[in-house]
């Protein structure tokens, strides 16, 4: 009875800290930082691409809370940027599937809980405009689908809106992008941590704020630079909901190798409200052509997405 209570417990937090991959994202469907180190306001050639992304991050121990360690993988982001212009614009496609691994213990050998699964699946279009002088900018929107796994139990669907401008020139990129998430409330309300480790889907969740900072300087085909990213709880689904939040910095080295860009990135949190502890997260991205569209004579200048 001990062991079964001290599972439930720990399971709880794990799950409480986010209505999916919590553990290591604040209470939002997008993962803080996912984007650092990307210039999502300025588009790539148009053709569609796999961007591949993987981190891992260890939480805690804080003020006697467990230790989380979470692994979040997304295999599948493909990201198309089609050969038309609509507002004159340049219009894009996502779809985004995230698999996450969290651990809870105190300690070396002490695993309380390991959960595992599929996590996420967003759908969404945008569109990215030049506005000239190396400036650019963009606006997405699209929809996390409701998913109930084990590290996933939320049965709504949450709406995000990303909006970012950038600046590309001069061997310089520099990106900010902020995000919006809705939640859900209503009087049916289950998002308790002890319903979640009972494996009951949340039928409400917080809504959310999110955004991702890049400064990077081109080097031939090495790029270096400066990453930060935070994210804010905005509503209380329940009463006695504990906001979130947290802000981190870090770095990011970079190479072209012709057909594959790849980037290694180290962040730790600077300030943390309610997340368990501070975090300290690796992580590793591939952006691989699957698909280029015939390209015209002349084309605009395209930066690292």
């Amino acid at each position: 009875m001990e062991f079964k209570h001290r599972l439930i417990v720990s399971a709880a937090v794990a799950l409480s800290f986010c209505g999916s991959i919590h553990a290591a994202c604040a209470s939002s469907k997008s993962l803080p930082g996912i984007s650092a180190g990307a210039i999502t306001s300025a588009p790539l050639p148009d053709g569609i691409y796999n961007l591949i992304d993987v981190s891992w991050g260890q939480r805690g121990p804080y003020q006697g809370s467990a230790e989380t360690d979470s692994l979040i993988a997304v295999p599948l982001h493909f990201v198309g940027f089609l050969p038309f212009r609509v507002l004159e614009g340049h219009p894009f496609f996502e779809s985004e599937s995230v698999w996450a691994q969290v651990t809870v213990g105190r300690g070396f050998g002490t695993t309380e809980a390991n959960l595992d699964g599929f996590a996420a699946q967003k759908f969404g279009a945008g569109l990215s405009w030049d506005l000239g002088g190396g400036f650019f900018g963009a606006i997405k929107t699209g929809a996390w689908i409701p998913v109930n796994t084990s590290v996933s139990l939320s049965d709504y669907w949450v709406s995000q809106t990303n909006v970012a401008v950038g600046y590309v020139a001069n061997g310089w990129a520099l990106n900010a992008d902020l995000a919006y998430g809705t939640g859900k409330t209503g009087a049916e309300v289950n998002v308790t941590p002890v319903n979640a480790a009972l494996g009951q889907p949340a039928t409400a969740g917080n809504a959310y704020g999110v955004l991702n900072l890049t400064a990077l300087r081109h080097i031939e085909k090495w790029e270096v630079g400066l990453i930060g990213f935070g994210s804010q709880d905005v509503s209380s689904p329940y009463p006695g909901y504990l906001k979130q939040s947290q802000f981190a910095l870090g770095g990011l080295v970079g190479y072209d190798f012709g057909s594959i860009k790849a980037d290694f990135r180290v962040s730790r949190d600077i300030a943390q409200t309610n997340m368990g502890g501070f975090e300290t997260r690796y992580w590793a991205r591939l952006i691989i052509p699957v698909w280029k569209f015939d390209q015209p004579a002349v084309t605009a200048v395209a930066a690292k997405y």
